[in-house]
């Protein structure tokens, strides 16, 4: 887990540090769960008889590591590359001189809504509080 470096010097603060990377580390869990299909995580990984033994692959993940196609058909992405790619899906703000101020969401692409859809959320259609 990642917890260092850490610069606290009372416990309640370092319980907190302790506290958030938890969750954080949580988070990617579940991200990288519910994103399987779009990434190169092994959806179906073959059980294993024992522990220490390698961990081997099933074929839908060498498949999908090979041709870098999702079963879809789409790229396949590591959790880095999905990330920056829904970094993309912005809300923007021109202000022109007479105070006109035209507020604008960018329009999801297909990867994007799929990626909502696989965590379960919608993506906002419109600005300020639903």
């Amino acid at each position: 887990m990642d917890l260092r470096p850490i610069y606290h010097f009372t416990e309640d603060r370092v319980r907190a540090h302790v506290f958030i990377c938890m969750l954080a580390s949580y988070l990617i869990w579940h991200l990288r769960k519910a994103w399987a299909p779009l990434c190169f995580t092994d959806e179906e990984p073959p059980g294993r008889d024992d522990p220490v033994a390698p961990a081997v692959r099933s074929q839908g993940a060498r498949n999908k590591d090979a041709r870098k196609l999702t079963a879809a058909g789409d790229t396949v992405h590591d959790l880095s590359s999905l990330l920056n790619h829904l970094a993309t899906l912005t809300r923007n703000t021109v202000v022109f001189t007479g105070g006109v101020r035209i507020e604008q969401l960018t329009l999801p692409t297909p990867l994007q809504r799929r990626a909502f859809e696989l965590i379960g959320a919608s993506i906002p259609t419109k600005l300020g509080p639903t």
